[in-house]
C-alpha cells in the first residue's frame, strides 16, 4: 500500500506541476509570474492527500500486525509543536526582533523526539503480521 500511495502522489504531483512550470517559464521569458495563492492551495491539497494515503497505509499495516492504530499518532504532537514553533521562529526576524534561542532549543528537542517516535513507528510497521484468527461466527 505505501508504494501505491507514493505512486499516486508522484503522478499527481507531476501532473499538477506541469502548468506551474509552464507559467514559470513564461515568467522567465518576460511574462507575469504565476499566482502564488493558487500554488499554495496546490501544496495544501497535495499535503492533505499525502497524509490521508499514508495514514491509511499505516493504520492498515498496524492492524495487520495485530497492533492498535493509535500507535500512528505517536509522532504527531512533536511535528505539530515543531510546525508552530518554526513559523514563530522565522516570523520574528521580520518583526525586527532577534530569534528566540530558547524556542530553538525546544524545537531541537522536539525534532529529536519526533525522530525517535518515527523510528519506533517504523519498527512497529516492520514487525511480522499477526496470524489470522479463524472466524467463529457459526
Amino acid at each position: 500500500m505505501p508504494l501505491w500511495s507514493f505512486g499516486i502522489l508522484f503522478a499527481a504531483n507531476f501532473l499538477m506541476m506541469i502548468p506551474f512550470m509552464m507559467a514559470m517559464s513564461h515568467a522567465v521569458d518576460g511574462g507575469s509570474a504565476p499566482s502564488l495563492p493558487n500554488f499554495a492551495w496546490y501544496f495544501v491539497v497535495m499535503f492533505g492527500l499525502g497524509i490521508l494515503l499514508y495514514a491509511a497505509a499505516i493504520v492498515r499495516r498496524l492492524r495487520d500486525s495485530g497492533r492498535s492504530p493509535s500507535w500512528a499518532l505517536m509522532p504527531l504532537p512533536f511535528i505539530a509543536f515543531s510546525t508552530v514553533g518554526m513559523s514563530m521562529m522565522f516570523h520574528s526576524p521580520f518583526e525586527g526582533t532577534p530569534p528566540d534561542m530558547r524556542l530553538f532549543q525546544w524545537l531541537f528537542i522536539s525534532n529529536g523526539l519526533y525522530m525517535i517516535t518515527l523510528i519506533a513507528l517504523v519498527v512497529l510497521l516492520a514487525m511480522p503480521s499477526a496470524p489470522e484468527q479463524p472466524d467463529r461466527s457459526d
